[in-house]
């Protein structure tokens, strides 16, 4: 069973790698980000305002990967005061709040980053990984297969509807 932070690793890795992003430094591939923070933001009608929303991304997920994902919430509620509704930084923030084992804010974020972005494998891949943690095994196996559904190709997604059985204990 995978750790927090390996999966919260995996998640902030992800997320970036949604937006057709592979570079194998994760601080390389952040530097890439202002291109999906345009894409999905609502609220951001200055470059100032994308380019603040921006570095606090950044900053987050160098907190994250630094082993602080308190500090990183914060960086990334403040990411999406500048650019709201990003779902790379929704993701990366539920993340971080399941790794604070958070857990109902964690499924708050992901739910709102589905709701903007329902198409990203990755975001219903994470609802089920909380919705597992939160004992509600029926519909967390049913947000993996959604997930499995979307992008058939990624190997981590069955890896997370099998972690899912076992933890209801099922086969």
């Amino acid at each position: 069973m995978a750790t927090h932070s390996t999966r919260l690793g995996q998640y902030v890795e992800s997320s970036l790698l949604g937006f057709g992003l592979y570079f194998s430094e994760i601080t390389h591939a952040c530097s890439r980000t202002a291109t999906a923070i345009r894409i999905y933001s609502k609220g951001a009608h200055t470059a100032h305002s994308m380019k603040a929303a921006e570095r606090f991304f950044h900053m987050g997920n160098e907190e994250l990967m630094r082993g602080n994902p308190g500090k990183a919430v914060s960086l990334y509620n403040r990411s999406l005061r500048k650019a709201p509704g990003n779902p790379s930084v929704l993701m990366n923030k539920a993340g971080a709040l399941m790794d604070m084992r958070i857990y109902g804010d964690a499924l708050e974020t992901i739910e709102e980053a589905i709701e903007v972005a329902p198409d990203i494998a990755k975001c219903w891949g994470m609802r089920g990984d909380i919705l597992g943690m939160l004992g509600n095994y029926a519909e967390a196996l049913r947000s993996c297969d959604r997930a499995i559904e979307l992008d058939p190709y990624d190997p981590r997604l069955p890896e997370y509807r099998d972690q899912v059985r076992r933890m209801a204990g099922m086969r």
